[in-house]
C-alpha cells in the first residue's frame, strides 16, 4: 500500500501518465486491507463459533448459522424495542450476533441473495452504530432513534427470511457428491413405485445431478457443451414423464419400467460427459499458465520509441485478461465437480475470484511501469502485484490437478499429444513451420504437464511398487522431452534429414506417457463388483432337488433317528440397530443437539458396525448425544449427575474414535488422505473435552430458577446452553469427517499381513433394494 500511494503521489507531482491506473489500484488495495480488517475483528467479536470449515456441505453450514440467528433475534428484538438498552448489554451482543451470521451465511448463498444480504449487514451495522451512540447520551426515545430502532427491526426480519430461503433452495439439491445423488436416484428407480418420500428423493436428486450438469456446460464451449447439455435435456425430460406416470398410479406398468431402464443408462452417460469435459477443460487451459503474463510484462518494458509499442501493449493486455477469464471459469468449472471434496471446491472458488481480480490491477500497474519506465517505485509495485498474480494461477493451476482424477488426466493429455502430432504431421506436408513450432510446443507442455501429475503421484504415495513403477515412467519421459524439441527445431528450420529422428523422439514422448498412463491404470483400478444378492430360499430348494434328480447314484440312507432332544436353535442375528429407536423420527429444529446427533446417525447407519470399531464408536456418539439433548431439556436437578456423566461418556468415546482414526491413517499409503484424516480426527478430545467442561458448567444451573415468576432463565443460563449446542454440533459434524475420511483411508492401506482394517459393508446397498 505504502508503495502505491508513493507512486500516486509522484505521478501527481510530476503531471506523468497512469494517475487513473495508480488510483485504480490505491483503491483496490485500501478495500482489500479492509476487508481483511473487517473480518479480524468479526473473528474477535465472535460470542459462538460455528465452525464452517473442512468438509460441511453448504447446507450444514447454513443450518447451524439459521440456527444462531433464530437463537438469537428474540433478544435482539427485545434490544431494539427497549429504548433504554446500553451498548454491551445482552440484547446488543445478540443483534451483532445475528448480523454476524448473516454476514457468513452470505458467504454460502447464490450471488444475487448473497449480495442483498451483504448490504443489509452492512446497513445493519452502521445503524446498529448510531443507534448506540444516541442511547448512550441518553436520547435513545428520541425520533432519530426510534426511527433507527424500527428500520434495524425490518433488516433483521429480512435478514432471518433471506436466510431461510437460502437453506430451503439448498435442500432442494439434494446429496452432496453426484455418487450419493446417482444412489438417491437408483432407490428410486429400482422401484418407481416406491413410497413418496423415496420418490421426491429420487426426484430432487436427479434435478441436482441435472443443475450441476448446466453449471459445468456453462464452462464449456462448442461440442462439449452441446454434449451436456443435451444429456442433461434428456436425463430431465425421462424424469419429468417418469414422475409423471408415478403420480398417476402407473409406476409398475412396462412403460415406467422401460424409461426407468432408460434413465439410468442417461444418467450414467451425463455423469461421464461431465467427468470427460472438466479434465479436458482442465489440461486444455493450463497447458501453459506463465506465457500470457510474461508476454505482457515484455510488452510493459518494451524500450520509449518502439515501434507499436502502444498496440502491443493493449494486444498483450487483453490476452492477459483473457486468460485470466479462462482460468477462473475453468477453476469454477472444475469446483462445480468437485462435491466430493468441499475444502478443495471452496479453495478453488477463493483463488478463480483472486485471478479476476488481481488481473485488472497487474494490467493497470503495469500501465504505470509502461507510462513512467524511470520510475523504481512503479517498477516495484508492478512486481509485487505480478507475484501475487502468478502466485494465485499457479495454486488455480495445482488445485485443478488435484481435483481431477490423475489417470484421466494423463489420458486426456496422451490424447491430445496425438492430436498435436497430426497436426504436426500435416505442418510437415504444407510446409508450414510456425505451425510446426506451434504443435512441438504443445506437445512439449502436455508432456510436461503430466510430469507434474505423475510427480506429485509419486511423491504422495508409500507404495513401493506404484512408486518404482512411476518413478520409471517418469525418468523415460523427463528424458524424452528435450531431444524432441532440439529434432522439431531442425523440422521447423526445412533440416529434413531431422524428420525421422523427430518422429522417432515424438513417439518416445507418448511411449513414456502411455507407460505413465498404465503405471496410474494399474493403481487406480476401479474396485471389484459387488457380490450378487443370495439365492432366495425356495430358489435355492429346488435347484437342490434338481441336481440330486440329476445324480446317478442315490444318497446314502440317513441315520435313524435318536431319543435326544434337537438342538437348541441358534440366537436370532444381531440387527445391528440397538440403541437406535429415538433416532426413527425426524426432530424438531428446536432441538438443535437431537438434530446433530440424527444427522451424525444417518450419515454412519448406512454401514454395518460388524468388524467396524469406527462405525460402532460413531454411532454410540450419536446415541449419547441424543440422551445428552434429553437432559439438557428436562431442567431439573435430578439430571445433574447424569449428564455430566453423559458428556463424560461423550468425551471418552471421542478419544476412542480418534485414537482409531490415527490407527487407520498409519496403515493408508497415500499421503494426502492420510494428512486429512489426521487433521479430521485430532479436532475431536479438544472439542470433547470442551463439551464436557460446558456440560458441567450446565449441569450447576438446572433446577436453579425452576418455579420463579416469568422464568425464562438467566443471561448465563441462555449462553451456556447456546455455547453446548454449538459444541455439540462441531463435535457430531468433525465425528461425521472422520467416519469419511476413514472410508477414504481403507482403499489405501498396507498388503502387509497384521495390518489394522477395517470391514465397510452397506447395510442396504441401492443395488439390493
Amino acid at each position: 500500500m505504502q508503495i502505491v500511494l508513493v507512486s500516486l503521489y509522484n505521478l501527481k507531482e510530476r503531471g506523468g501518465k497512469g494517475m487513473e491506473e495508480a488510483a485504480e489500484n490505491r483503491n483496490y488495495l485500501a478495500q482489500r486491507m479492509a476487508d481483511e480488517i473487517h473480518e479480524i475483528i468479526r473473528v474477535l467479536q465472535l460470542t459462538s463459533y460455528v465452525e464452517d470449515g473442512g468438509e460441511k456441505d453448504n447446507i450444514t453450514v447454513l443450518k447451524a448459522l439459521q440456527s444462531q440467528i433464530h437463537t438469537k433475534i428474540g433478544a435482539a428484538h427485545e434490544f431494539l424495542n427497549d429504548a433504554a438498552a446500553l451498548r454491551n448489554s445482552s440484547g446488543e451482543r445478540a443483534l451483532r450476533s445475528v448480523l454476524t451470521s448473516a454476514q457468513r451465511a452470505a458467504e454460502h448463498l447464490p450471488p444475487a441473495p448473497a449480495d442483498a444480504v451483504a448490504a443489509r449487514v452492512r446497513s445493519g451495522g452502521y445503524n446498529a452504530d448510531q443507534l448506540c451512540d444516541e442511547r448512550q447520551v441518553g436520547r435513545g426515545r428520541d425520533h432519530k432513534a426510534l426511527k433507527l430502532a424500527a428500520e434495524l427491526g425490518t433488516q433483521l426480519n429480512e435478514l432471518e427470511g433471506t436466510v431461510n430461503e437460502g437453506v430451503r433452495a439448498v435442500e432442494k439439491q439434494g446429496g452432496r457428491t453426484m455418487q450419493a445423488r446417482l444412489e438417491t436416484a437408483h432407490k428410486w428407480l429400482l422401484h418407481p413405485a416406491a413410497d413418496a418420500v423415496t420418490r421426491v428423493e429420487g426426484q430432487k436428486a436427479i434435478n441436482s445431478i441435472v443443475s450441476q450438469g448446466q453449471r459445468i456446460a456453462d464452462g464449456l464451449q462448442g461440442r462439449e457443451k452441446a454434449e451436456v447439455l443435451q444429456q442433461c435435456g434428456e436425463v430431465q425430460r425421462l424424469a419429468d414423464r417418469l414422475a409423471e406416470l408415478c403420480a398417476a398410479g402407473r409406476g409398475d406398468s412396462d412403460e415406467a419400467r422401460a424409461l426407468t431402464r432408460e434413465l439410468t443408462d442417461k444418467l450414467h452417460a451425463l455423469r461421464g460427459a461431465t467427468e470427460r469435459a472438466v479434465v479436458n477443460r482442465v489440461v486444455e487451459e493450463f497447458i501453459d499458465v506463465a506465457a500470457p503474463l510474461r508476454h505482457y510484462s515484455d510488452a510493459v518494458a518494451a524500450p520509449p520509441g518502439a515501434a507499436g509499442r502502444d498496440a502491443e501493449l493493449q494486444q498483450r493486455a487483453a490476452a492477459l485478461r483473457a486468460f485470466s477469464g479462462r482460468a477462473a471459469a475453468a477453476a469454477r468449472t472444475v469446483a462445480a465437480g468437485a462435491g466430493h471434496h468441499k475444502r478443495l471446491a471452496d479453495q478453488l472458488l477463493h483463488y478463480a475470484a483472486q485471478v479476476e481480480k488481481l488481473s485488472p490491477q497487474v494490467i493497470a500497474a503495469g500501465k504505470i511501469r509502461f507510462y513512467n519506465p524511470d520510475s523504481k517505485v512503479a517498477e516495484e509495485h508492478f512486481d509485487n502485484l505480478k507475484g501475487q498474480y502468478s502466485e494465485a494461477v499457479l495454486r488455480v493451476r495445482d488445485l485443478c490437478d488435484q481435483a481431477v482424477d490423475p489417470l484421466d488426466f494423463v489420458r486426456t493429455a496422451g490424447e491430445l499429444m496425438q492430436k498435436h502430432t497430426y497436426l504436426c504431421e500435416d505442418a510437415i506436408r504444407n510446409n508450414d513451420s510456425q505451425k510446426m513450432v506451434d504443435n512441438t510446443s504443445a506437445i512439449a507442455r502436455l508432456a510436461n504437464r503430466v510430469l507434474l501429475v505423475g510427480g506429485s503421484e509419486r511423491d504422495n504415495t508409500e507404495d513401493g511398487e506404484f512408486a518404482r513403477a512411476l518413478d520409471a515412467a517418469h525418468r523415460r519421459l523427463q528424458a524424452a522431452i528435450p531431444a524432441a524439441v532440439r529434432r522439431a527445431k531442425g523440422v521447423a528450420q526445412a533440416d529434413r534429414a531431422q524428420l525421422p529422428h523427430w518422429r522417432a523422439a515424438n513417439a518416445e514422448i507418448i511411449k513414456a506417457a502411455s507407460e505413465m498412463e498404465s503405471a496410474l491404470g494399474q493403481h487406480y483400478a476401479p474396485p471389484p463388483p459387488p457380490p450378487p444378492p443370495p439365492v432366495p430360499a425356495p430358489v435355492e430348494d429346488n435347484l437342490s432337488r434338481l441336481t440330486s434328480r440329476l445324480e446317478v447314484s442315490a444318497p446314502p440312507r440317513p441315520p435313524p433317528p435318536s431319543a435326544a432332544a434337537p438342538p437348541r436353535p441358534p440366537p436370532p442375528a444381531d440387527t445391528d440397530d440397538e440403541g437406535e429407536d429415538i433416532f426413527r423420527r425426524q426432530p424438531h429444529p428446536s432441538q438443535p443437539i437431537l438434530v446433530a446427533a440424527h444427522n451424525l446417525h444417518k450419515a454412519v447407519r448406512e454401514w454395518s458396525s460388524k468388524d467396524n470399531e469406527i462405525i460402532a464408536a460413531a454411532k454410540r456418539m450419536a446415541i449419547l448425544m441424543a440422551r445428552l439433548s434429553e437432559l439438557v431439556r428436562s431442567d431439573s436437578k435430578g439430571s445433574k449427575r447424569e449428564l455430566i456423566a453423559t458428556a463424560k461418556a461423550i468425551a471418552e468415546a471421542s478419544e476412542e474414535v480418534t485414537r482409531l482414526a490415527k490407527k487407520l491413517a498409519l496403515e493408508c499409503t497415500d499421503k494426502r488422505i492420510r494428512t486429512n484424516l489426521l487433521q479430521v480426527c485430532e479436532r475431536i478430545p479438544t472439542i470433547g473435552t470442551q463439551l464436557k467442561i460446558l456440560s458441567t458448567v450446565k449441569a450447576t444451573m438446572l433446577g436453579a430458577q425452576v418455579g420463579m415468576p416469568d422464568y425464562r432463565g438467566s443471561e448465563e443460563d441462555q449462553e451456556a446452553t447456546e455455547m453446548l449446542v454449538g459444541n455439540a454440533q462441531n463435535l457430531m459434524q468433525s465425528v461425521k469427517e472422520t467416519v469419511k475420511a476413514s472410508e477414504g483411508a481403507s482403499i489405501k492401506i498396507r498388503t502387509e499381513q497384521g495390518g489394522y482394517r477395517l470391514r465397510w459393508v452397506r447395510r442396504s446397498p441401492w443395488y439390493q433394494i
